[in-house]
This record gives C-alpha cells, sequence and structure tokens, in this order.
C-alpha cells in the first residue's frame, strides 16, 4: 500500500492528475463560497466539450439521493489549465 507521500509523488508526476487536483480544489474553493460544503457532498469530476475547448465540470449532489425532493445539486465549470472558475449553476 503507498503511502500519502508516495501517492503525491506520483500525482505530481502526472500533468493530468496534477490539471485534475488543481481544478477540484478550485471548484471545492467555489463550492464552500456558494454554502455547499462539499465534504457532505457527493462529488463526480469530469472533462466537458466546450467551443474553446475541454472544460472540467464538478458536480456536487446529496449522498442521498432518494429520500430528498429537486434542488440542491451544485455544478462547478473550471477551465482545463485549472486557472479560473467558468460558472458555477444551482440545480433545480
Amino acid at each position: 500500500m503507498k503511502t500519502t507521500t508516495q501517492a503525491l509523488e506520483g500525482i505530481q508526476g502526472d500533468a493530468l492528475a496534477v490539471r485534475m487536483a488543481s481544478a477540484l480544489v478550485l471548484a471545492n474553493q467555489a463550492a464552500l463560497a456558494h454554502d455547499t460544503d462539499p465534504n457532505d457532498m457527493r462529488v463526480a469530476v469530469s472533462e466537458e466539450p466546450s467551443d474553446d475547448g475541454p472544460v472540467w465540470y464538478v458536480y456536487y449532489g446529496p449522498r442521498d439521493a432518494s429520500y430528498r425532493m429537486r434542488g440542491g445539486d451544485l455544478m462547478v465549470y473550471v477551465d482545463w489549465d485549472a486557472t479560473v472558475v467558468l460558472k458555477v449553476l444551482y440545480g433545480q
């Protein structure tokens, strides 16, 4: 089993992993600014196409979606280089 240090060293050598991790940090900051605690949410990260090239799409949804009404989802879009949050949307 890898230690945390070994895992971080592996990530640092992988440009895609660094970019994704950086995008997640930005998205988490945006989520917190919009009163959504990432630690309480189900989080999914994916690459989405856009007219200007790929962007990171980070989805925050309730961990237990089976017992809720609509709403409470948060979607954050981050540029591909993970330098800026492009937009934040609320689900209905």
